[in-house]
């Protein structure tokens, strides 16, 4: 059976691009290619975030952006030394070793690493 899907780009808004594409790029490491107003980032591992400016960010329901790693700790080092608004310390639940920060836009990025099982 072909699939369907080939992957996927979660578009999110965006009043800032230039300190957007710097967190994307610089902090997470991301490469990233534009398309028409928009810049999307590919995710290593699969699926793609893309940001533009033609979406309000200050909607009420603001998604959470969820990267699997194996390196919760040393990411969490790393990012509380580039002072990004981090609002815990990684902590483990149920099935998940995790910690949540912000972006610039305010969206949520969850940094989590899954405990017994595959992705």
């Amino acid at each position: 059976m072909d699939y369907l899907w080939d992957g996927f780009i979660i578009f999110l808004g965006t009043e800032n691009m230039d300190l957007t594409h710097k967190f994307y790029s610089k902090s997470l490491g991301f490469a990233s290619y534009e398309e028409n107003e928009c810049k999307i980032y590919n995710i290593p591992g699969g699926g793609k975030i893309g940001f533009t400016c033609e979406i309000n960010p200050y909607q009420k329901i603001n998604p959470i952006i969820t990267l699997i790693t194996p390196y919760v700790d040393s990411l969490y080092t790393k990012f509380k030394g580039e002072g990004i608004c981090i609002k815990e310390k990684p902590k483990y639940c149920n099935d998940k070793y995790y910690f949540h920060m912000l972006d610039p836009n305010g969206y949520t990025i969850e940094i989590q690493k899954k405990i017994n099982y595959s992705i």
